[in-house]
């Protein structure tokens, strides 16, 4: 077997960083079944700020809307994806969007908090970052104190 020349005691786990307003980008776009057979899309985000090197990556679960979804159900999916397209600057139309248009897009000073994940089967309860989605463009509803972060589309 050969041997690999790696400066393994360099590794480190990745860490949560403090809640805040980063810039973000997306680094990885899967289109997948979740758990209960509906489609959804998987954004895969890295927070892009110097002094949080080794940043955790953030996953953010996008449910498309289904058929037998009710109807306060899919307005909020849709809802969800709207501002995922609107926060990272990524174009579309009255019928929809290309998800492959989501990878590599960037959005800056967007509110990342953290959250806990409860204990599921064995594992245990953890903390994780979450990215909050700004609200649309517009929306004046006292619930979200969040302004929209500025996009751009990237590479």
């Amino acid at each position: 077997m050969p041997f690999i020349d790696a400066a393994l005691a360099d590794a480190s786990e990745p860490q949560l960083v403090p809640e805040g307003r980063y810039d973000l980008r997306i680094i990885k776009v899967e289109d997948k079944a979740s758990q209960s057979g509906n489609m959804m899309t998987v954004l895969t985000i890295q927070i892009e700020d110097r002094d949080q090197p080794n940043a955790e990556l953030i996953s953010l679960r996008i449910m498309h809307p289904a058929e037998k979804d009710e109807p306060r159900q899919k307005a909020f999916k849709l809802l969800q994806m709207r501002r995922a397209a609107d926060c990272f600057g990524v174009p579309y139309t009255e019928q929809g969007l290309n998800t492959d248009d989501f990878l590599g897009a960037t959005a800056s000073e967007i509110d990342v908090r953290q959250v806990e994940l409860p204990a599921l089967g064995g594992r245990p309860a953890r903390m994780q970052n979450e990215v909050q989605l700004p609200k649309l463009a517009g929306d004046t509803s006292a619930a979200s104190p969040q302004k929209k972060g500025r996009a751009r589309a990237g590479q």
